[in-house]
């Protein structure tokens, strides 16, 4: 009997340690595929993030060299030339606009993004040259202001 007892020990021992290194095994794999799933969220945002801000320095550009062309002869193949640049580069970053507000969900931070646009587009209807340098500094300090925003969302979430 003590030997029947005692092997009935022994099986439930037994089963308790595998349940029990199941339960902690699992919880690893858990642990594991949340941090890998919130490195991957956090690698995308990077990249939208990244593209958009290419995106509003390459409209803030063609938004010069639109204004430019324009003031030299508006009528030249130099100026149609530019201002189709333009809004090639515009919809573009439009189109980044639209992803980031896909993947951020962020509204304080679409409204940087949007903001940054518009400023970088008030560039090319600037009067004078003085308008255009002021237009030009308060594009660059919309985009600043999104770059700054977007790294303090980068930073990693908090363990689950």
């Amino acid at each position: 009997m003590d030997a029947v007892l005692g092997s009935l020990i022994a099986v439930v021992g037994t089963l308790l340690g595998s349940v029990a290194t199941y339960v902690f095994q699992r919880r690893g794999v858990e642990i594991a595929e949340n941090r890998a799933q919130r490195e991957l969220r956090r690698r995308e945002r990077l990249e939208v993030f990244a593209e958009f801000a290419g995106a509003a320095m390459d409209l803030r550009r063609a938004a010069y060299d639109r204004w430019h062309r324009e003031r030299d002869s508006p009528a030249s193949d130099a100026f149609i030339l530019a201002r189709d640049e333009y809004y090639k580069i515009y919809a573009a970053a439009r189109n980044f606009e639209l992803r980031l507000r896909l993947v951020a969900d962020d509204q304080e931070l679409a409204e940087l993004a949007h903001e940054a646009i518009e400023r970088a587009g008030d560039i090319k209807d600037s009067a004078s040259e003085g308008e255009r340098a002021t237009a030009g500094d308060l594009a660059k300090q919309a985009l600043d202001k999104y770059i700054r925003a977007a790294s303090a969302r980068l930073s990693p979430d908090p363990p689950a």
